[in-house]
């Protein structure tokens, strides 16, 4: 009911992020709007756009393996330490990895299984193949029988899946039911309280529809009939920080009947990092419209529609990316007219500024930056 929510943010018209391909200038924008429920205290965005608007095979391209850059190395290793400290050195009988995409974390730890597979829409074109000793499963799901699985899963992985599910608790519920008695849970999502303390709100778009904290996912694992024995913050993982955790089945976990204890307080830090958020945009747009020299962005993020909307009509002034990753040289944003070249093959001469469009890697890009010297570094500042 629309009475237990409350809006905390409108972005009209706001761009698809992660799409990959020719640009083009009629490419579909969505409303895109985030809510608190105020019985439970989680926050979700409602999007207009559809599962295929968002998820298309031809442009989206997140992938785990290809999600790190400028010397971070891989994101996923802090999960991968995780869960090989949680699965305790033993050999467990089933694992499987919702939303593993390129299969890099099932690869990693389909050693400690007698079975992996990876559930992923995204690999429908693999779907029924095993690939590297992992058996795919190109679908949602919500749409999988688990019958076809090799026995009962034991070890269930969701690294960075639970942002993207309409209704995370039917799934925690549907899977609590048709996993062996004694299994593992392990999860790893953005952590939205981070975010709001480091103003990382360009992690907002279409894509997540859950913005877990540490007491919201705590909340709804108990609510599925699971409890959380271990648990670690990553405050350099992607998304502006993310939180790991491994839990275990448990009928008799409690859930809090009176929802967040400091809902009000949330709300309000929530709406204030809003604010200087914009702010801080504006003053970025300010510092853009009074450049003369020419300006390039550094950083290829799949998040650059997003910060660009951000920035506003200034952005306009770039019209090149730098990146590191060669590999990355010449691709273009469906919904953003730029050109990415790789830093090991470009000229820059005479006077020239840069604007940071990666903040996934801020800290790494500043310093790479500073050895080009330009005129100006332009981005926010927090880092």
């Amino acid at each position: 009911m629309e009475q237990d929510f409350e809006t905390l943010w409108q972005l009209p018209d706001f761009p698809i992020t992660e799409a990959i391909g020719p640009f083009d200038p009629g490419f579909p924008r969505y409303d895109l709007e985030l809510r608190i429920s105020l019985p439970t205290g989680h926050i979700q965005a409602f999007s207009k756009a559809t599962t295929s608007d968002l998820y298309s095979a031809a442009d989206y391209r997140y992938r785990t393996k290809s999600s790190a850059s400028h010397g971070l190395g891989g994101r996923a290793t802090k999960f991968v330490n995780f869960a090989m400290k949680s699965l305790m050195g033993r050999k467990w009988n089933c694992l499987v990895d919702i939303g593993g995409n390129d299969l890099d974390v099932a690869r990693q730890l389909k050693a400690m299984a007698r079975s992996t597979y990876v559930i992923d829409p995204v690999c429908s074109a693999d779907d029924g193949r095993t690939i590297d000793g992992v058996n795919v499963v190109g679908a949602r799901i919500e749409s999988v029988d688990f019958s076809i699985l090799e026995g009962k899963p034991d070890v269930i992985v969701m690294r960075h899946t639970l942002e993207h599910i309409d209704d995370p608790l039917r799934v925690l519920q549907m899977l609590e039911s048709v996993i062996e008695d004694k299994s593992l849970l392990l999860i790893e999502v953005p952590d939205f309280g981070l975010a709001v303390e480091s103003l990382r709100l360009e992690t907002v778009f279409h894509q997540h529809v859950n913005y877990f904290d540490r007491w919201s996912l705590n909340f709804l694992l108990s609510s599925a009939g699971f409890r959380v024995i271990a648990e670690e913050q990553f405050v350099r993982g992607p998304s502006g920080g993310s939180v790991l955790v491994a839990a275990v089945r448990d009928k008799t976990a409690t859930v809090s009947s009176r929802g967040r204890p400091d809902l009000e307080a949330y709300i309000s830090d929530v709406k204030k990092s809003i604010f200087h958020f914009e702010r801080s945009f504006e003053a970025v747009g300010y510092a853009l419209s009074g450049s003369r020299e020419p300006i390039f962005g550094y950083g290829a993020s799949l998040m650059l529609p997003a910060i660009a909307y951000h920035i506003g009509d200034e952005f306009a002034r770039i019209d090149t990316v730098i990146d590191d990753d060669e590999s990355k040289a010449g691709i273009s944003y469906r919904n953003l007219n730029v050109r990415v070249i790789s830093s090991k093959s470009m000229v820059l001469a005479g006077d020239f500024s840069i604007l940071i469009t990666s903040f996934e890697s801020e800290r790494a890009i500043r310093a790479a930056v500073l050895k080009l010297e330009p005129r100006r570094i332009i981005g926010p500042q927090i880092c």
